[in-house]
C-alpha cells in the first residue's frame, strides 16, 4: 500500500510539472474562460438524443471543470456517453457585431470519491476558484441550504459532482464585421496524448488551421 501511495504521488508530480511547462491558452481564451459566467454543456443519452443546460463554470488555468447534480440528465447521459460539448458565449446586446465564443468538444472527466481522493489538492484548489468567482452564488446556497431541495444543495459528492473536460477538439469565433471575416473560425484539433497533457495546443495560430 506504501509502494502504492508513493507511486501515485510521484506520478501525480510528474503530471504536474509536465502540464506546468505546456504553453497555456492564448490570451483571448483565457479571458473568455475567466469572465464568462455561464457555460452551456451539451449531451446525449444512449438513444443519441441531444440535451443542453446551462451551468456555472471555472478555468483553473488547463481545465475547465463544471458541478452537477448527482440526480441530473446531464449527469445519467455523461455516464452512458462521455462524449460532450462546452460552449462559452460573450457578446455586447448593443454590437451584435462584438461577440466572441469557444467551444469545446472532447470527453466528460466524472470525479468520483476515489479521484477526489488522488486529486485533493486540485479539487480543493478548484472549490477556491468557485467561491471566488461566484461568491454570491455561494452565499445564497450556504443561506438558504435548509429551504433547498437536497438535490440542489452544494454539498461536493452528496449532491453535487465535478466533472472536468478532457478536450479533443476547440473552435474559437470572434466578431461578425467584415473586418474580421478572414478569421472569423479557428479550428483546433489535439491528440489523444496532448490531450491528457494539457487542454489545448500551444496557440491557435501556431496549431489551428483558419475555417473558412
Amino acid at each position: 500500500l506504501l509502494i502504492y501511495s508513493a507511486g501515485i504521488s510521484f506520478f501525480s508530480a510528474i503530471s504536474y510539472i509536465t502540464i506546468g511547462r505546456v504553453p497555456g491558452y492564448p490570451q483571448e481564451l483565457i479571458w473568455l474562460l475567466t469572465d464568462g459566467k455561464f457555460g452551456y454543456v451539451g449531451t446525449s443519452d444512449k438513444d443519441m438524443t441531444p440535451h443542453l443546460t446551462p451551468v456555472i463554470f471555472i478555468f483553473d488555468g488547463h481545465t475547465v471543470f463544471f458541478v452537477v447534480s448527482k440526480i441530473s440528465k446531464k449527469l445519467r447521459n455523461m455516464r452512458h456517453n462521455d462524449k460532450i460539448a462546452f460552449l462559452v458565449d460573450m457578446r455586447d446586446p448593443n454590437n451584435l457585431y462584438y461577440n466572441r465564443a469557444v467551444l469545446f468538444m472532447g470527453r466528460a472527466k466524472i470525479f468520483g470519491l476515489l479521484d477526489a481522493v488522488l486529486n485533493f489538492p486540485r479539487l480543493l484548489r478548484v472549490r477556491r476558484l468557485f467561491n471566488a468567482k461566484y461568491p454570491e452564488y455561494v452565499h445564497q446556497y450556504k443561506t438558504r441550504r435548509e429551504l433547498l431541495p437536497r438535490a440542489w444543495r452544494t454539498t461536493l459528492f452528496v449532491s453535487r459532482i465535478v466533472v472536468g473536460i478532457d478536450v479533443e477538439r476547440i473552435v474559437y469565433w470572434r466578431e461578425a464585421g467584415s473586418e474580421a471575416l478572414a478569421e472569423t473560425t479557428m479550428v483546433c484539433s489535439i491528440t489523444p496524448y496532448c490531450s491528457k497533457v494539457a487542454t489545448i495546443c500551444a496557440t491557435l495560430a501556431a496549431f489551428c488551421p483558419i475555417a473558412t
